[in-house]
């Protein structure tokens, strides 16, 4: 979850019961992440990647005998010359992760861009990822107050190993985007 403040932090306790491994950094700017899971963390935690210093998730998990690399971030909107290039920049360092993993990766997030920017399809290229909406209707995420014009920027993608069997995005939560949720199958 993006956007997380002291205050979802708290109301988010409530998932402890379903999802009883959490990792959280809550922040007051538009950039606090909480990741919960029904399996524990490998080699988990919030981490800074190239010149950003906005956290990023790096994690594992242990799904049967695999496992499982997992990376969510939000980069900056690229409102100004700074912001984009600060965007591009951190989409260049979390392709060159998911690249270099060992293992299947799922990478998701707000990347401040649609499927059609040159970004993403860099990030999918480098990263050897793939758009999980690929088959499923595209629809918008951003703002979430308007139903007329929304901008897919909230992505998941995933390795060659998984295939998705849906793809959709959730309900308004009181947040400017729409959640997104895709349900993913590990190749046997």
């Amino acid at each position: 979850m993006l956007e997380v403040n002291e205050r979802w932090s708290r109301a988010l306790q409530e998932l402890a019961t379903d999802y009883p491994f959490s990792l959280q950094s809550p922040r007051e700017d538009n950039f606090g992440m909480a990741v919960f899971s029904r399996v524990p963390f490998v080699d988990s935690g919030f981490h800074h990647v190239g010149q950003s210093v906005r956290p990023v998730f790096r994690g594992q998990l242990q799904l049967a005998d695999e496992l499982i690399g997992i990376l969510g971030f939000h980069v900056l909107p690229p409102t100004r010359s700074a912001g984009a290039k600060s965007r591009n920049e951190d989409l260049v360092a979390i392709a060159q992760i998911a690249e270099e993993s060992p293992h299947p990766m799922i990478v998701l997030g707000d990347m401040n861009c649609s499927p059609w920017s040159p970004y993403f399809r860099d990030v999918c290229r480098t990263g050897k990822l793939r758009d999980a909406r690929i088959g499923f209707e595209i629809s918008g995420t951003w703002p979430a107050g308007n139903p007329i014009v929304r901008l897919p920027i909230d992505h998941i993608l995933v390795s060659p190993e998984f295939s998705v069997t849906s793809f959709s995005n959730c309900n308004n939560i009181s947040s400017e985007h729409l959640p997104v949720l895709a349900t993913l199958r590990l190749a046997e």
